[in-house]
């Protein structure tokens, strides 16, 4: 499970960084 939770949070962070490249 704990492989899905660092899986999950990375998709995160990549998914604000892209948004944060897109706002910029």
């Amino acid at each position: 499970m704990a492989i899905i939770c660092s899986v999950r949070l990375l998709l995160l962070f990549a998914l604000l960084f892209g948004h944060g490249v897109f706002e910029l």
